[in-house]
């Protein structure tokens, strides 16, 4: 069975909101920890993002890693890269005039 817990706080002259009491003693946030905010219509949702992204970064990272070893490609030829640069800078200057 979950717990809900329902507080309310006041937003300060500088746009600051104090984590109630309840909710800290929940462990659910502590010092330091990112809060991420969520708006829709008229209602406000904020969760810990540190968790959240640190996890996303993590896997990300971790199948990057995997894919890079399982199909190495190697590193472009110089001519290639030459040509784009030329072609890049050709667009840079051509938006500048």
């Amino acid at each position: 069975m979950s717990i809900t817990i329902e507080e309310v706080s006041t937003i300060t002259a500088k746009s600051q909101a104090i984590v109630p009491k309840a909710v800290r003693k929940a462990q659910v946030v502590d010092y330091g920890e990112r809060v991420a905010f969520s708006v829709s219509d008229d209602v406000v949702t904020a969760c810990c993002a540190d968790i959240d992204q640190d996890l996303a970064i993590e896997t990300f990272l971790g199948f990057l890693a995997s894919d890079i070893k399982a199909r190495p490609q190697p590193a472009l030829p110089w001519h290639i890269k030459s040509t784009w640069a030329v072609r890049a800078f050709r667009a840079i200057r051509r938006g500048q005039e």
